[in-house]
């Protein structure tokens, strides 16, 4: 049997198919993209794939509205290629995580199709159909893409619940069927060599019988995280992921650090969670971040549960725009953000893209976006009334697409994704932030990633250590993750400004620190006096000598 212990010692880079290299010059990513491109993953150091969805889909919502789960889309390429680069990536010891959307199917779906013909369907009852209520939706659900989470169906005249897309409806896991279809389905993907899963929207599996309206206090109203969803998870883990020793993670927005405990302690259901504290953070700080790790840290560790550690994926903007400096100071910042993600505690996930710097995509209106939920919401801020002029600002900062533009491998015409026309425009500055570019550099974002990671792999302290803040500066971050005798120390200066640090006095006595990794070539600190001046996103990662 597999064991899934190998996750806490790993790091884990999430591949957005579609965006990472086109091998044959149809404007999309490919699986054989991937396979010719698995030596410059390896050289990164990282343990394991989270591979985007990759199953047949509409791609109404990119591969995340399935139309056949046990297939792989024609325009990512075949079912030998994905077994290919499987065993390609296992050889080089690297595990895969496919994301397995598991609360929704596509409207197209053969399941759909079957249930939306008739109210007599055998597949009625695998999604969700209501009546009217007062002439309208059957309650207050909304769906995270605007609008109600409800749409009626031209066929039968009723409603069916989709928490996203129309062309999502949900799945209803409360009947068994459902149930036993989608864990054979995981199993048939385990048998053909995948490691675990990515388990999408997984928080929204289980709905509240009834299907009460949602009160009045939630800002989006909708049900999360409920007891049906944890009794589900707990027979997926004892009827597929423990017959085959096998990892799942899952996406649980909504939660809390003791709520979240109900999915990893113990691992009785999940093996780790995603949650999203850190991006409704208001104009984040140092002080904010690690206010908020060690929230979760302290509750996480004290139950032996286990954390992960993410800046950027394919549903947020970039966080060297939203967080960093993507323009004067790129460099500075996108490698102070690696030092503070690989020296985190809990699993680092590294969103294709950053290892270079990438930042937003530099667009510069609705016509360059292709990501419908985007659109959706940008649409609907307009109907509402808001101000245009910000709208548009809300969807150039953090509509979607701004972390799904085409890998800048170099600085060659469609940067060097593709020897056709990208599916989605490359980033604005792809001719100088790019792989090729940043090879045999040492001072370049790509060798501080690989560096740090290897320090990482190397290091028991960065891996499972105690993690503990250091003061309070509101512009340091500065942190120290011990294990043993082994102790490690952080400090980075989290602003445009120079700041000036004192050691907190309790760790005076440590004596002098050697310097393992710095992102300012040549700068040699001294913190015997416990003082250390910084300059803008300058970050430190120390050791007692």
């Amino acid at each position: 049997m597999k064991q899934t212990s190998w996750f806490r010692d790993a790091v884990v880079y999430q591949l957005y198919i579609r965006s990472f290299y086109d091998s044959n010059g149809d404007g999309v990513g490919d699986l054989r993209g991937v396979i010719e491109k698995l030596n410059v993953i390896e050289s990164l150091g990282v343990n394991a794939l989270w591979l985007s969805p990759f199953c047949a889909s509409p791609n109404e919502d990119n591969g995340y509205d399935v139309s056949d789960y046990r297939s792989v889309a024609p325009e990512f390429g075949t079912l030998d290629e994905l077994e290919e680069l499987i065993a390609k990536a296992h050889e080089r010891k690297i595990r895969v995580l496919m994301d397995f959307v598991v609360n929704h199917t596509s409207d197209q779906h053969p399941w759909f199709q079957e249930a939306k013909a008739s109210r007599s369907s055998p597949f009625r009852n695998w999604y969700y159909w209501a009546d009217d209520r007062q002439a309208g939706p059957p309650n207050n659900w909304d769906s995270y893409f605007g609008g109600p989470a409800w749409s009626k169906s031209e066929e039968t005249g009723q409603w069916y619940l989709h928490h996203f897309l129309p062309s999502q409806p949900d799945l209803n896991w409360e009947n068994h069927e459902v149930r036993r279809e989608m864990f054979a389905i995981a199993r048939w993907w385990l048998e053909k060599g995948i490691d675990g899963f990515r388990l999408d929207a997984v928080h929204h599996i289980g709905k509240p019988q009834g299907l009460p309206d949602a009160p009045p206090h939630l800002r989006l109203r909708q049900f999360k995280n409920t007891k049906r969803t944890h009794l589900y998870l707990k027979e997926f883990r004892q009827t597929v992921l423990e017959p085959f020793g096998a990892f799942a993670i899952g996406e649980t927005g909504g939660t809390t650090p003791s709520t979240a405990l109900q999915y990893t302690a113990g691992n009785q259901e999940l093996d780790a969670i995603f949650h999203f504290d850190q991006f409704f953070l208001s104009h984040p700080q140092a002080r904010d971040f690690v206010n908020n790790h060690h929230k979760w840290y302290r509750t996480f560790s004290r139950h032996k549960a286990w954390d992960t550690a993410f800046f950027s994926n394919h549903d947020q903007g970039r966080h060297l725009s939203l967080w960093g400096d993507d323009r004067y100071l790129r460099l500075r910042s996108a490698q102070f953000f690696a030092a503070v993600l690989l020296t985190s505690w809990g699993t680092p996930f590294v969103y294709q893209g950053e290892e270079l710097g990438m930042g937003n995509a530099g667009f510069q209106g609705p016509q360059d976006f292709q990501d419908k939920a985007s659109l959706r919401r940008y649409q609907e801020a307009l109907q509402q009334g808001q101000d245009p002029v910000l709208a548009l600002a809300k969807l150039l900062m953090f509509g979607r697409d701004n972390a799904r533009t085409p890998y800048s491998w170099s600085s060659e015409s469609q940067a060097g994704f593709t020897s056709g026309e990208a599916w989605l425009k490359p980033a604005y500055d792809f001719k100088t932030v790019n792989w090729a570019s940043q090879q045999g550099n040492g001072d370049s974002v790509w060798e501080f990633y690989r560096k740090l990671i290897q320090l990482r792999h190397s290091s028991q302290a960065l891996r499972h250590g105690k993690w503990s803040p250091w003061g309070k500066h509101p512009h340091v971050y500065a942190i120290q993750r011990r294990y043993g005798s082994e102790t490690m120390a952080l400090v980075g200066n989290w602003s445009h400004e120079s700041v000036n640090w004192v050691l907190p006095r309790s760790k005076r006595s440590q004596g002098k620190w050697a310097v393992l990794a710095s992102n300012y070539p040549g700068q040699k600190p001294t913190l015997a006096p416990g003082k250390l001046s910084l300059r803008p996103w300058e970050v430190y990662l120390l050791s007692p000598e």
